[in-house]
Order: structure tokens, then C-alpha cells, then sequence
């Protein structure tokens, strides 16, 4: 059944991911957090962390280990989720959104 639902999750999602974890520090007015991105796509990503925030937080997410260097872009907090990885690892984040319209660089 665990292999069923991830099954459909993947088939639910309006682009694909890329499940390569990458170092990332995601900003706001009074904070500075360095994270991993467990998987990113097009329009936004999961960040491991448990500094959690409310949906609609925009933030500043620096992606860090970009063949090019750093890459900067805006986005917005758009759930605060608990979720289970392929290696059945509990995993506590954020899914944020990009906001950026050159988001695709990442």
C-alpha cells in the first residue's frame, strides 16, 4: 500500500522532481536558516528543517551547490508537512512555491 500511495502521490504532481539533496539557506526579516532541499522542481521544494513557518512566509532560498554558484530566488511557504522518504525516514519541512519567474535556473 506504501508503495501504491507514493505511486500516486508522484502521479498527482503537475511537474517532475529532482530528488537530488542540495544545501540551501532560506532567509526572512529575522532569520537565516541553512537546510537541505530534498527534491526541487520547477515551481518550487521540500526543505528539511524544523524551523517551520506559516503558509504565505515569503522567503529568500539560496540554493548553494549549483554547478554555476549561487543561486538566489523568491518564494513562499505553502505547507508545513510531515513525510516519510523512499528510505522510510520521517521527514519534517516546508514546501515552498517559487515566485520568481527565473526559478527554472535551479
Amino acid at each position: 500500500m506504501t508503495e501504491e500511495k507514493s505511486q500516486m502521490d508522484t502521479d498527482r504532481r503537475r511537474v517532475p522532481r529532482r530528488k537530488e539533496p542540495t544545501l540551501v539557506r532560506f532567509e526572512g526579516d529575522n532569520f537565516s536558516i541553512y537546510s537541505r532541499a530534498l527534491d526541487v522542481s520547477d515551481r518550487g521544494a521540500f526543505l528539511a528543517t524544523h524551523y517551520l513557518l506559516d503558509p504565505g512566509t515569503a522567503i529568500q532560498l539560496h540554493f548553494l551547490e549549483t554547478p554555476g554558484g549561487e543561486v538566489t530566488t523568491s518564494a513562499r511557504v505553502v505547507r508545513t508537512t510531515t513525510r516519510t522518504t523512499e528510505r522510510g525516514e520521517i521527514s519534517i519541512g516546508l514546501g515552498v512555491e517559487f515566485v520568481d519567474e527565473d526559478s527554472t535556473a535551479v
